[in-house]
């Protein structure tokens, strides 16, 4: 049953059309939760790395959750317990690699890997998270980051170098997303928010990292559009991150999580002596503790678009993964407000203009097109069962998401 199909079954069911059984067999979609994953370091397991004292968003749905991301190497009795690479020993559904780029992830092959292995395996669920290390900061010549802080590329460089990225992600999307594979996207973060960057004398002067983060921005106004487009739920974490590190012109040295104290500005020691640290040791991979958080809102994204009904991580839970006590109550939605506000659910039925929201301006779009569909290669979004007529059931799926 496709995501459209779905959607007019409960829509049906909420008007009394059709059986409870049929609502039971729709929703039965959301059990059984079986992960795939693409992406750089962020995604790949941190066990992988000199800072294994530490665990990302991947291992900690895995390990606390029970998401099953496939067995390690070891587990599945690989030779020498290595995948071979591009890959390494981490989990069998989990392609990212650390240091990838949108470009080097199509050449890895984690796209076509994962596509592979998505309907002989049973994976329901996939996240793209790549983008980052497109704009890595290293102070040398050649490296985008570096180019555009320093005003040495012209804006139809800059404007080349965006629509590449665009087309490597969405490259990613259709080969993933011809299984019907239900995906989460994941916009691209601003390496220049770290204090290992901002900190040093190459990158110090923020309003030309504010020039690297305009350009970011532009790739993440086309992600947005890449996930309306293939009807996605989209993570908006640069806004997360804005939210918890701060802008440019006003950084932010504290995260209060749990009544406990996350200090931003500092790394952890390779002795993981200061759990407290924002950053393992490396001083660029977010911590156990934001990396629980990263994977609370990673579970929203699938909860609100897909319905996965997955318990998110409690603050008490976030801290005790990275051994830290809890501080006696709970602190974080008032740092950063609710989850719900970096997820944008462009997979919703009825969205037809793409605001996330499903309301008068869709309702009027689908009354416009009321009647046959044209042929191909002219689509009709608002055929939301895929019937090739826009009639009452698109109507009632629309009216069903309303709001």
């Amino acid at each position: 049953m496709n995501k459209n199909t779905t959607s007019t079954v409960r829509a049906l069911a909420l008007l009394g059309v059709v059986g409870a059984g049929v609502v039971m067999s729709a929703s039965a979609q959301a059990g059984g939760t079986t992960l795939g994953a693409m992406g750089d370091s962020l995604t790949d397991e941190y066990f992988e790395e000199s800072y294994s004292y530490a665990q990302n968003w991947v291992q900690q749905l895995a390990v606390y959750r029970g998401i099953d991301v496939g067995p390690t190497a070891a587990e599945a009795g690989q030779p020498g317990g290595t995948w071979g690479e591009p890959r390494r020993t981490g989990y069998g559904y989990n392609w990212a690699r650390s240091g990838a780029t949108s470009a080097s992830l199509l050449g890895d092959g984690q796209h076509t890997g994962l596509a592979d292995q998505i309907a002989p395996n049973g994976i329901n669920y996939a996240v793209l998270a790549i983008g980052a290390n497109d704009f890595i900061a290293i102070p040398l010549p050649g490296y985008a980051y570096y180019e555009i802080y320093h005003g040495n590329w012209t804006p139809q460089q800059i404007e080349n170098y965006v629509q590449q990225i665009l087309a490597n992600i969405n490259t990613a999307l259709v080969t993933v997303l011809e299984t019907d594979v239900e995906l989460v996207l994941v916009n691209v973060l601003d390496y220049g928010l770290l204090p290992t960057v901002w900190g040093s004398p190459f990158f110090s002067d923020p309003d030309k990292r504010q020039l690297v983060a305009d350009v970011i921005a532009q790739v993440n106004d086309g992600v947005a559009d890449l996930a309306c487009d293939h009807q996605l739920v989209l993570f908006d974490a640069s806004g997360f991150a804005q939210v918890v590190f701060g802008t440019h012109h006003g950084l932010h040295e504290f995260l209060i999580l749990g009544n406990v104290s996350i200090q931003l500005w500092e790394s952890d020691s390779a002795a993981n002596n200061n759990p407290f640290a924002g950053f393992v040791h490396d001083g660029v991979h977010p911590h156990t503790h934001l990396q629980g958080v990263m994977a609370n809102l990673i579970l929203e994204a699938f909860n609100i678009g897909y319905g996965t009904a997955v318990p998110l991580f409690s603050e008490q839970e976030i801290l005790e993964h990275a051994g830290i006590a809890y501080g006696g109550k709970d602190t974080l939605q008032s740092q950063i407000g609710r989850y719900s506000d970096f997820v944008f659910n462009f997979a919703l039925s009825g969205d037809l203009d793409c605001d996330g929201v499903v309301a008068i301006l869709d309702l009027l779009a689908l009354l416009a097109a009321w009647g046959a569909c044209p042929d191909p290669p002219d689509p009709c979004a608002a055929d939301l069962d895929g019937d090739g007529n826009v009639g009452i059931l698109d109507l009632l799926t629309l009216l069903a998401n309303w709001g």
